[in-house]
């Protein structure tokens, strides 16, 4: 039995507050076994003021990668039996009962050799060989510390802590007999990041993180814990956590950290969205009887602001964050006088003009039988072409929106409401002060190309008709 042997049987034989004391020193001969592996690390521990006297304390075993040992100290032990410290996962609790390779309770010893079997208990709880953390102060290969913690039953806070002993993850067992692996399962253990370099806002992107052998093949991620963090304030950590994906909102810087041994950062670029921009008017003309006769059509865009879509929220690298969704929706009216159909509206005195109709006739019977239908006809069409003018004037203004549209879409808040807010002050402005502020629009000059029956006000005419060219062209 070697003198580090020696030394965890004593200190496995003091009490609590006494091993709060005690730091384990590692030796060479063990550490080529392969089964107990002396700690990098040393003792931490709180000062004895940090007990307070009003606060229940008990005493139990854990265990921890070496480099997640110092850390223990003001970390939580929580109901589950894990142990987080800001958030993230270091470590886990053990199984109750005496530790150690001395101790009576654990998994048995497997080891074998030129010793023979193992004879002696393995010590408690060894940890799920599944899912071991890279010793990220010593060799390459995986490694475990238990170790023994103070902590409050209130809250779960960690006081003091003593490295008992430290095994790596081979095939020897715990504290069996004389077998020598020499090592065989120590690998060198290499970390990478990559991320997407540039994304598209709203679209998907990636980091991820790749684990292989010094001869380069892979090695299987679960067994690692990965910690993520982004500039966005977002943060993710698990073990076998080698991805990390989300919708993206603005640009982001992401870091990776494995434990101690490996940490990188890489940006993502966010470019804008091509072609986020609010539709153009295109209304879909109406025949409406509530026009009085002497107007023959009218175009009519919303008084009030369009509303702003719910933004959409970012993920991943993003989350927390809220950016433009959807564009606003704009539209119009364009109504054309019912007159001009073929079941219009009747007036009366249509037989003062046309002698061979009715008294109450619409516009449809009267030109059709003393008249012209089809330039009838035609003047409706020049009424649309003329609203259509105004509707083109307005569309010019929106097409010349681009720097509005791109300030809308590029902006970043961490609230789905701020994000809204923010988009509304920059299209409201725009909208009322600008789009609203060309009415009317220029539209073209009309005249009917020969004389045709219609009613103004009271009575009916036979003769021609026209609207003089009118409105404000675009300047925005």
């Amino acid at each position: 039995m070697s003198t580090q042997s020696s030394l965890i049987r004593a200190a496995l034989l003091a009490s609590a507050f006494a091993l709060a004391g005690v730091a384990v020193l590692g030796c060479a001969d063990e550490e080529e076994a392969g089964n107990l592996v002396g700690p990098d690390a040393t003792l931490t521990h709180a000062s004895a003021g940090d007990l307070h006297a009003d606060s229940s304390t008990t005493v139990d075993t854990a265990y921890v990668a070496p480099g997640h040992v110092e850390e223990l100290v003001g970390a939580v032990v929580n109901a589950d039996g894990s142990i987080t410290k800001g958030g993230i996962d270091i470590g886990n609790l053990a199984a109750p009962g005496p530790i150690g390779p001395t101790g009576t309770t654990g998994v048995p010893g497997t080891g074998s050799g030129s010793g023979g079997p193992g004879s002696e208990s393995g010590g408690g709880a060894v940890p799920d060989k599944e899912a071991p953390i890279s010793n990220p102060t010593g060799p390459q290969f995986e490694v475990w510390c238990m170790v023994r913690i103070v902590y409050s039953l209130d809250t779960g806070l960690i006081y003091s802590v003593t490295i008992l002993y430290c095994w790596d993850d081979g095939s020897g067992g715990g504290g069996g007999g004389g077998g020598n692996n020499n090592n065989q399962n120590q690998q060198q253990v290499s970390f990478s990041l990559s991320c997407d370099v540039s994304v598209t806002r709203g679209q998907k992107g990636k980091c991820k993180a790749s684990v292989t052998d010094g001869d380069g093949n892979p090695v299987v991620s679960r067994d690692y814990t990965f910690s993520w963090s982004s500039t966005s304030g977002a943060r993710k950590s698990g073990k076998g956590a080698d991805e990390w994906e989300g919708v993206a909102t603005g640009d982001v810087t992401v870091t990776l950290s494995v434990g101690r041994q490996f940490s990188d950062s890489q940006d993502i670029n966010v470019r804008p969205r091509s072609n986020w921009r609010t539709n153009e008017f295109s209304a879909v003309p109406s025949y409406s009887r509530a026009l009085p006769d002497r107007i023959f059509g009218d175009h009519e865009i919303n008084r009030t602001t369009p509303s702003i879509p719910s933004p959409q929220a970012g993920s991943g690298p993003w989350d927390g964050q809220y950016t433009a969704g959807k564009p606003p929706t704009v539209r119009n009216r364009i109504r054309i006088q019912a007159n001009y159909t073929a079941a219009g509206p009747t007036h009366p005195g249509a037989n003062g003009p046309c002698p061979s109709i009715s008294f109450n006739s619409n516009y449809y019977r009267i030109n059709t039988v003393c008249g012209s239908w089809p330039n009838a006809l035609s003047w409706r069409d020049d009424v649309l072409l003329h609203e259509r003018d105004h509707e083109s004037e307005y569309n010019k203004c929106l097409r010349a929106s681009s720097s509005v549209m791109d300030q809308m879409e590029g902006v970043v808040e961490s609230s789905r409401s701020a994000a809204s807010q923010a988009m509304m002050d920059i299209w409201r402005p725009f909208y009322q002060n600008k789009l609203r502020a060309l009415s009317p629009t220029y539209a073209r000059r009309i005249a009917t190309g020969s004389n045709v029956f219609w009613h103004y006000n009271s009575g009916w005419s036979n003769g021609s008709i026209s609207v003089a060219a009118h409105g404000n062209r675009s300047n925005c």
